[in-house]
């Protein structure tokens, strides 16, 4: 199955196609594509867990962002920056050194981390993979209905012009609380428009709060606290 690989690679072309004039610092924040053994060895770490098509036809595109500096968030998703191949692997395994299997579905792989900020994308390949919003230590929610989504909702942002660059004058207006509300809410309109169509019928509201004890079946749930056992 390539569920969403096809569509991956349309939307980073046209990324391609956009992001270098319109928003440069976002695109020179990406690292160069993975290599075929890195994505190998991303398969072989979770076989016979799929790794989601999508996300093996970004990583062959770009492998993450940088770590120099500070790289901007990817605006459609906006919650730190995203990670190597060879990250996610590491980033996956120490998860499990603390976390709970409540806390944190086995089928779901990181794809963002900064602080307590993070994203994961789902482990399927029989449909197109949703991201989730996974911070600390808020109870997860539906970012995204998939990868490609992810980043059309990006590119779609900054063909409106609500990505400024970091030091310009619009971003430095941006710190007034006021004018960062308006902001926000013209993303989140975007971002929902962009959305609409593509999420079919999610499991459960996008952006609302997802109880372990309510997890569907793809993510190994339902999975209860102890205490609630």
């Amino acid at each position: 199955m390539t569920f969403g690989a096809d569509e991956m690679s349309q939307v980073w072309e046209q990324m391609e196609a956009t992001l270098p004039a319109r928003a440069p610092w976002l695109w020179e924040s990406f690292n160069p594509p993975a290599s075929k053994d890195d994505l190998l060895s991303l398969q072989r770490a979770f076989d016979p867990i799929p790794v989601p098509p999508a996300l093996l036809a970004y990583l062959a595109r770009a492998d993450g962002q940088r770590l120099e500096g500070i790289p901007p968030w990817l605006p459609s998703l906006d919650l730190g920056r995203l990670l190597s191949a060879r990250e996610i692997i590491a980033e996956y395994q120490d998860l499990f050194t603390y976390v709970e299997d409540w806390q944190w579905s086995r089928r779901w792989l990181p794809i963002s981390r900064e602080g307590w900020w993070s994203a994961a994308v789902e482990m399927v390949d029989t449909r197109p993979a949703m991201v989730l919003n996974v911070s600390w230590p808020d109870a997860p929610s539906l970012r995204a209905p998939s990868l490609p989504a992810l980043f059309a909702a990006t590119l779609a942002l900054v063909e409106d012009g609500l990505v400024p660059h970091p030091s310009s004058d619009e971003a430095l207006v941006l710190n007034d609380p006021e004018t960062y509300k308006v902001h926000l809410k013209r993303v989140e309109t975007i971002l929902q428009e962009s959305y609409r169509a593509m999420w079919g019928t999610p499991p459960f509201p996008p952006g609302a709060a997802i109880d372990s004890a309510q997890w569907i079946q793809a993510w190994g749930g339902p999975t209860p606290p102890p205490w609630r056992v």
